[in-house]
């Protein structure tokens, strides 16, 4: 049974210009950079699919998921939580029409809430603004920290159903209904799932790191930065790996492991 839930980019796996040794290479991004995940992380990552014990939530497209090159083909939800692969591979339709319907139901259409944030994106500098699946957006810029502008922008969407989760230099804008935790508890019941552990890096993984009984987070990632430096309560169970980079995605994926042989 399913009882180790995890985020792959930021936890897992980590871009880099190339391979270090002991590390896999899992994906080839557009801008010729790659995605690399600790070759120790792999054969765990391998096991637990094989033995029906591990499943993904991720920010990742289904394009950006499909074309990984992962050591398994664990169930996954995708987009968010917007498409759920149930085998791993292919998107359930009914699915997504669900989640589509709840999104339509009580967002407002994300081409309106872009037009919201003109004003907002004007004061950034030379931001970049990047539709993902016709469904939801990022924006980034090349340095600095998005947090205090998405406090404001976040103002003039509020009652348009959107939000916005900073993640350093980005921010991802999605709909309300749009929760890795939330959605993640319905497949979860589709999946026969009860007790899990989790893991996750950003805010983005907050929910569903809050619905684990125990969660991790690699050393130096978004939520161990924002730990040190904030007030705001870790979920219940949380701790942050000894290692960072590949090697704290190493040390997760053992956790993993030694929690479900143990």
């Amino acid at each position: 049974m399913i009882d180790a839930v995890t985020d792959l980019d930021g936890t897992l796996v980590f871009t880099a210009a190339q391979a270090e040794p002991g590390q896999v290479v899992v994906d080839r991004y557009p801008n010729g950079r790659i995605g690399v995940l600790d070759r120790r992380a792999a054969e765990a990552f391998e096991s637990l699919t094989d033995e029906g014990c591990l499943a993904v939530v991720t920010t990742r497209t289904i394009v950006q998921y499909t074309r990984m090159q992962l050591p398994g083909s664990p169930p996954a939800l995708v987009d968010n939580g917007w498409r759920f692969l149930p085998a791993g591979r292919e998107p359930d339709p009914d699915w997504t029409a669900m989640v589509d319907a709840e999104v339509a139901a009580t967002s407002a259409p994300l081409a309106e809430v872009l037009d919201l944030l003109d004003v907002a994106l004007a004061h950034l500098r030379s931001p970049v603004c990047q539709l993902r699946s016709d469904r939801f957006a990022q924006i980034s810029v090349a340095t600095g920290d998005l947090s205090d502008w998405v406090d404001q922008a976040s103002r003039l969407i509020a009652d348009r159903g959107w939000r916005l989760s900073p993640e350093g230099r980005r921010a991802t804008l999605l709909p309300l209904v749009v929760d890795k935790g939330e959605l993640w508890d319905r497949a979860a019941q589709r999946l026969g799932v009860e007790a899990f552990r989790a893991a996750g890096d950003s805010g983005l993984d907050l929910g569903l790191l809050s619905r684990a009984h125990e969660s991790r987070s690699p050393a130096g990632s978004l939520l161990h930065r924002e730990h040190l430096t904030t007030e705001r309560t870790a979920p219940a169970g949380w701790a942050v790996t000894a290692a960072s980079g590949p090697a704290g995605g190493a040390e997760i994926m053992a956790w993993f492991a030694d929690r479900t042989t143990g």
